[in-house]
């Protein structure tokens, strides 16, 4: 944790006047930084603050939004940030980061066990209070951001399986084409 707090970003704000959080991660994307997490935790927002880990506030300059998954980059002024990796493959072991009710950071780990185009299934447990937190690999490169976890429902083709009344959890695949301002 302590090696990439600098790049890890807790999102605050408000909708209908309650206070919300979510996660970010920054990274180098086509020769720039730039601040990734969800669409969903952004979008309708108010009052936004971006700070990360180790302490340091942010102030985006732009935001663009993917237009094939629920992700968003926001534009920083410069900076360093995690490099992402262009692989995603089964077996990697990845480590997700997660929060308690008391903001205090902890790790979950895993390994990807299911992969799509736009997205894979990963073993590490998380809740949506992870929500736009990167996913790691050894090489604490961002293999993808924490998207959502959907319980399992119960089917006569399920039982017996790993899908049978399980929760899993999904990351979303980070790619420099699709963004729009």
């Amino acid at each position: 944790l302590d090696e990439v707090a600098t790049s890890l970003v807790r999102i605050n704000y408000e909708i209908d006047g309650e206070a919300k959080s979510g996660n970010g991660v920054i990274v180098q994307m086509d020769q720039k930084t730039y601040l990734l997490t969800n669409q969903h935790i952004i979008l309708g927002a108010e009052k936004l603050r971006f700070i990360t880990v180790s302490g340091q506030r942010l102030s985006p300059r732009s935001v663009e939004l993917s237009s094939n998954r629920d992700l968003a980059r926001l534009a920083l002024k410069e900076g360093s940030g995690l490099t992402l990796s262009p692989l995603a493959l089964m077996n990697t072991p990845i480590a997700v980061f997660t929060e308690d009710n008391e903001n205090k950071q902890s790790v979950e780990h895993g390994k990807i066990i299911g992969i799509g185009s736009g997205k894979f299934e990963i073993s590490a447990q998380f809740d949506e209070s992870s929500n736009g937190a990167p996913a790691l690999n050894a090489q604490k490169e961002v293999v993808g951001i924490a998207g959502y976890s959907q319980e399992s429902a119960r089917h006569a083709m399920k039982t017996g399986t790993r899908f049978d009344e399980s929760t899993r959890h999904f990351c979303y695949r980070v790619s420099n084409k699709g963004w729009k301002k």
